[in-house]
């Protein structure tokens, strides 16, 4: 237990490099541990080796690239054996500037070369940045970081992120910004890689009775996705909304919303782009103060074809081009059904088949592995998302047995904190 005390401590050192006043910090502890602790998990370990051999081609493509610079792959690749903290200070006002500390390093002079090497194209392609060596106990740690300056003129040391850090490998974070303050990890136990962040929040905000029990909702497939908080920046989901709507559409509509509900069938996934099939059993659910007038001006505004079919109805066309197996591609003409009840629904089935859908599908709380996951981390009252992508998998490795997917849930725990739970199987 001592031993394995001041192990934990002395890994924390590299946290008194890394500037108090960062926006956030990022901490990955035993870096080369939590990389193979991560081939464990079944749908990471499927990424990494079999069936998608992402380490093969990330280490190929990394060998040729260090091989053409003249650096030793082997000797580089055991350096990162060590400790990494990635961290974001705010310069100027709304201006950012980065930084890394890596560490403790077991051959700085090799090390601080190999990694010349690397860092002088992107150098000479005008990029600023500098290089730091400092000791902490007699060991050596290499810094990376944007803007001098401001990273010599702050004060170092990051205590509420040594709070957070338990005596195991993994990812530890914090982020204080002006919409979260909060802070969390992520690694693996029990081949599950498991998450957490508490937080604060601003209740008004959030309308808790959108987000049900797992019983009352069907599960169309793939995905689902019911939150009563909807963020102000929706830019970072942009390429996934595409993929039901057209994300210009459902972004100006969402700024009237305080509740959002996503169900989706997906048949398959193009690593090279985003969803590239989805079946027509999907929806989107919104509980808005917007009408279906109001969608009109969004429609003309970005040249949308339309039909008002009645009062609280109406039907748009979108127009994409899908690649065939052959690789050719050909272009479709999708037919989108909009209506107002209760609630705004945008779906590629029109209201009463989709209703019917709806009544015909199991719960979510019937799915083997909602339940396995929703045991491990529970289901949370103000949103949770779902991805169970085992049969997505199985088309690229039949022999696959594990099911493959991951739960997130949030929930309030009072006095404006809330928690967020994450695991992956």
């Amino acid at each position: 237990m001592t031993v394995c005390f001041i192990l934990s401590v002395f890994s924390q050192d590299i946290l008194e490099l890394v500037p108090s006043n960062s926006k956030a910090v990022f901490y990955f502890k035993d870096l080369a541990k939590f990389y193979n602790d991560l081939k464990l998990v079944p749908t990471t370990k499927s990424l990494l080796l079999e069936p998608f051999n992402g380490e093969m081609l990330v280490s190929a493509l990394t060998q040729m690239y260090l091989s053409a610079l003249k650096v030793d792959y082997q000797n580089f690749i055991s350096q990162l054996d060590t400790n990494l903290a990635f961290f974001i200070q705010e310069n100027t006002e709304n201006n950012y500037a980065y930084g890394f500390v890596l560490g403790p390093i077991k051959d700085m002079n090799s090390f601080s070369s190999d990694l010349k090497a690397l860092l002088d194209p992107i150098k000479s392609s005008g990029y600023e940045f500098t290089t730091l060596q400092k000791n902490i106990n007699n060991e050596e740690y290499f810094i990376l970081i944007a803007d001098e300056n401001v990273y010599e003129s702050s004060k170092k040391g990051v205590e509420q992120l040594k709070e957070v850090i338990e005596d195991r490998s993994g990812l530890y974070y914090i982020v204080n910004t002006s919409d979260y303050q909060g802070n969390g990890y992520f690694y693996v136990i029990d081949n599950l890689l498991m998450g957490k962040s508490t937080g604060d929040y601003d209740p008004d905000f959030v309308d808790k009775s959108f987000v049900k029990n797992p019983s009352e909702y069907p599960f169309f497939g793939n995905l689902f996705i019911t939150s009563g908080f909807i963020p102000k920046d929706l830019d970072a989901f942009a390429s996934l909304i595409d993929n039901f709507v057209d994300y210009q559409i459902i972004k100006n509509l969402l700024t009237l919303s305080s509740g959002i509900e996503v169900n989706a069938d997906i048949l398959s996934i193009n690593f090279n782009d985003n969803f590239s099939q989805i079946s027509e059993n999907n929806y989107i659910k919104i509980k808005t103060e917007a009408n279906v007038e109001d969608i009109i001006p969004i429609l003309k505004e970005n040249n949308i074809e339309y039909k008002k079919t009645a009062q609280n109805t109406l039907e748009f066309y979108v127009k994409d081009e899908i690649v065939k197996q052959n690789n050719k591609k050909e272009s479709v003409k999708y037919t989108y059904y909009v209506w107002k009840d209760d609630y705004l629904f945008i779906s590629r089935d029109n209201q009463k088949n989709l209703q019917k859908k709806m009544n015909q599908k199991p719960k979510l709380s019937e799915n083997t592995l909602f339940k396995k996951l929703s045991n491990q981390i529970g289901v949370g009252d103000i949103a949770y998302v779902f991805l169970d992508i085992t049969s997505i998998f199985r088309q690229y490795g039949p022999g696959l047995e594990d099911e493959n997917g991951l739960l997130l849930s949030v929930k309030n725990i009072g006095e404006r904190r809330l928690e967020i739970n994450f695991v992956l199987q």
